[in-house]
């Protein structure tokens, strides 16, 4: 058991390993003007749950959620050269959509050409919690679908890889239960055929003596995932808030004017 245990782990390990990915923007704006731009964008979105860092990386700045918020983003701002009037936003994230989210937030908000950002509107639909988490409970991948279904918050090939691990991780501990079993497993005796008793039923991953055991195994990714899945689908319903109320402001404003 030892053995399907660190085995689960790995895999685990594996999907928990950050590989950050990021966007750069450049503005005409002094770095100043763009700290207090961003600063400003950053605290409505997060509601307040951002912080500035001292590790900055060479960087004038650099802001960060709090450890309890649901975003997973880090962002720079500097410039490239000392001299340079200019200055540069870096979003660093470990979710591939998310920077794209946050480089088409900052450059509306600091009115780029949209030309040089080529930036689209962004759609992003209201997730529900228990819907996830029931899902994620018969299957992660299908909670990971769920999400990333019409979300830019998820890119493609990230929703591919995450649901193909947790496939993967779900199809590994129920085959080595199953090898274990049917290794371990006692045939019948020549009592048990003679008056054609009922055999051992270790081999029955559902009812068999091991199937508790294997569910609680089939468990721990799914209480991993849980938390993770919490955390993307309040990101996810707080982009889609922000966004519409952004939105709303604008309405408001183009009618007042």
């Amino acid at each position: 058991m030892i053995y399907i245990l660190k085995i689960v782990l790995f895999f685990i390990i594996l999907y928990s390993i950050p590989i950050l990915s990021f966007e750069v923007i450049e503005t005409q704006d002094t770095v100043e003007d763009t700290n207090l731009k961003v600063i400003k964008l950053l605290n409505n979105l997060t509601e307040d749950r951002v912080d500035l860092l001292d590790k900055t990386r060479g960087f004038n700045y650099r802001y960060s959620p709090l450890w309890y918020s649901p975003f997973k983003f880090d962002v720079y701002i500097g410039k490239f050269v000392k001299k340079a009037q200019g200055s540069i936003i870096r979003i660093e994230s470990t979710r591939k959509g998310e920077e794209k989210i946050l480089r088409s937030l900052f450059a509306k908000e600091l009115n780029l050409n949209r030309d040089e950002t080529k930036e689209t509107d962004l759609v992003i639909l209201k997730k529900n919690h228990i819907v996830t988490q029931s899902l994620n409970f018969v299957s992660p991948p299908l909670g990971i679908f769920y999400l990333g279904y019409k979300s830019p918050l998820y890119n493609r090939s990230e929703v591919i890889t995450k649901m193909g691990l947790y496939f993967l991780i779900d199809a590994v501990i129920v085959s080595l239960f199953a090898i274990y079993a049917e290794n371990t497993v006692r045939t019948k005796s020549v009592a048990d055929r003679i008056f054609l008793r009922e055999g051992p039923n270790k081999l029955d991953l559902l009812t068999g003596d091991y199937s508790g055991l294997m569910f609680t195994f089939l468990a721990i990714p799914r209480v991993i995932r849980a938390i993770d899945a919490y955390a993307e689908t309040s990101s996810n319903n707080r982009y889609n808030e922000f966004l519409n109320q952004k939105t709303s402001l604008e309405l408001s404003y183009v009618i007042r004017y």
